[in-house]
């Protein structure tokens, strides 16, 4: 809540009469509406109404408050007229009844809820109110409101989806501010220490959430002209005690009110990119890990290898028992063998020679779970869309959609990241089972396929197509989540994710 009080209070003196702040909580906290205007005492307790009264009764000159939800509507009662006006256009009835001395009424209409949501909007975007408090589920999406110019997500949500669709709240173009920018804010808790200790604070929580969100959020970086996604693009020091932290909060202030300086760095990077602009998603390899060495398995072509040893090794038993075999009968032998020898080519020749490379193998994957994503519609533009891949030195190997929408490049990149990511608890998992043996080869399905059976399998014929004998395991029975166990420990790609670090990365067409 001081987190919430200080924004508000930096936000207006660095924009004064032009912030239209916008601060979204889960919750309305209705049964607070008692406290307004009283000096009871205020409780923690994060809400549209908690945060209202705690924002008045700092009486900041200049920032005129407002709260709109499903079910409460506060607005200042100097706007009785116009918002009444405006309700009566629409054929609403309405009254604005005081609360205490506190200057602001509690807003009661006869009529569609929409009508009232236009209604306080329109008040927002005069200046009549300048602060804004709302919960993310009436104005989290859907809500147009192109003046807003400051943000604060104080929400518990760390889904990708809603947590962009609130940020888009503030990162719409305004006509009538062309030159408009942006801040938007996210908070988080952090312990002053962990358990047991003097030192280190504890970031588990907050933090962790917070970290997750800005994972998928691309934005200007503060360390170098790139636009691109993660916690690190905000150049946040490390830090161990209250001090250092509140050193770094005066710091984001401070960022905050160069709005010229931010509107430079966005401009500076966008000149880096040349043409159209793609999004890619890299996974870069800590200094740390590349010094270890970094190892692809490349599990099919190691079977296949397998069996051309095996062959060679038949053929030698052959040649050493061939004294005691006649002209004829090693004849038939040699045959034979040629023919296994040859079966196998066939067989195996051309798969040996799509997966003979990480690359190709990387580029198949990702065919197949775009073919997969455009059988069951999750593709938008599914026409223009096309893998492509590239590779650093035969090391980094990048896989993303090129063309079609920015959704589309956006679930693709996730659910490559859920393929080659840490294989946790998945719905679903993706094994591919030699003949006579157990799954050597795992990876997480997913979740945009395993959200039903009928969806598994869909992707999972994409991948037999692509890849060969892999099926779904339904991790939810006794036996498949036998499967699971083994695939945490056995699995490659758990032991090759501690040395890799996501982001996504905005480039030019020609880079």
């Amino acid at each position: 809540m001081e987190s919430i009080g200080r924004i508000a209070e930096a936000e207006y003196a660095s924009m004064g009469r032009r912030m239209r702040l916008l601060i979204l909580c889960d919750y309305i906290k209705k049964e607070k509406l008692s406290v307004i205007g009283t000096q009871q005492e205020m409780t923690s307790e994060i809400g549209a109404v908690p945060i209202f009264e705690f924002l008045r009764r700092k009486r900041k000159e200049g920032i005129r408050l407002g709260c709109l939800s499903g079910t409460v509507v506060i607005i200042p009662l100097d706007t009785e007229e116009k918002i009444l006006g405006m309700l009566e256009k629409k054929k609403c009835e309405g009254k604005l009844i005081p609360i205490g001395d506190t200057g602001y009424g509690r807003l009661q209409v006869k009529g569609k809820q929409t009508h009232v949501v236009s209604a306080v909007t329109e008040l927002f975007e005069q200046g009549e109110i300048n602060a804004l408090v709302g919960t993310k589920s009436l104005l989290g999406e859907g809500w147009d409101a192109p003046c807003i110019n400051s943000l604060i997500l104080a929400t518990y949500v760390g889904s990708f989806m809603l947590s962009n669709q609130m940020r888009g709240r503030t990162i719409r173009t305004d006509r009538n501010d062309p030159g408009k920018t942006g801040n938007i804010w996210h908070l988080a808790c952090i312990f002053p220490q962990k358990e047991g200790k003097k030192k280190d604070a504890d970031f588990s929580g907050d933090y962790e959430t917070l970290a997750r969100r800005f994972d998928t959020f691309l934005g200007v970086s503060w360390e170098s002209p790139v636009i691109e996604s993660g916690i690190g693009r905000l150049g946040i020091p490390e830090f161990n005690t209250r001090e250092e932290m509140e050193k770094i909060n005066e710091k984001m202030l401070a960022r905050a009110s160069d709005r010229e300086g931010l509107r430079r760095r966005w401009a500076d990077a966008m000149k880096e990119i040349r043409g159209e602009m793609e999004v890619q998603q890299t996974e870069d390899i800590r200094d740390s890990g590349a010094a270890a060495g970094y190892l692809f398995v490349h599990a099919l072509g190691l079977e296949i290898l397998s069996m051309i040893l095996a062959v060679l090794s038949f053929m030698g038993r052959v040649f050493l028992q061939a004294g005691s075999l006649s002209s004829s009968g090693l004849s038939i032998v040699l045959w034979a063998v040629t023919l296994l020898a040859s079966a196998g080519i066939a067989r195996y020749g051309v798969r040996l020679f799509q997966f003979s490379t990480p690359e190709r193998r990387m580029r198949r994957i990702g065919q197949a779970v775009a073919d997969a994503l455009a059988e069951l519609g999750e593709l938008e533009d599914p026409e223009h869309c096309r893998v492509e891949v590239e590779s650093a030195d035969g090391i980094l190997i990048s896989v993303w959609l090129k063309g079609g929408t920015m959704r589309d490049k956006t679930v693709f990149a996730a659910c490559m990241e859920e393929i080659w990511g840490i294989i946790d608890n998945p719905r679903y998992l993706l094994m591919r089972k030699s003949a006579g043996r157990r799954g050597k080869e795992f990876y997480a399905a997913p979740e945009i396929f395993g959200k039903q059976k009928e969806r598994a399998y869909t992707f999972e014929r994409q991948i037999r197509r692509a890849m060969g004998s892999f099926q779904v395991v339904y991790t939810r029975t006794p036996e498949g989540r036998k499967t699971l166990l083994r695939a945490r420990t056995r699995s490659f790609v758990n032991k090759n994710q501690s040395v890799l670090k996501g982001r996504k990365v905005a480039k030019g067409k020609y880079e």
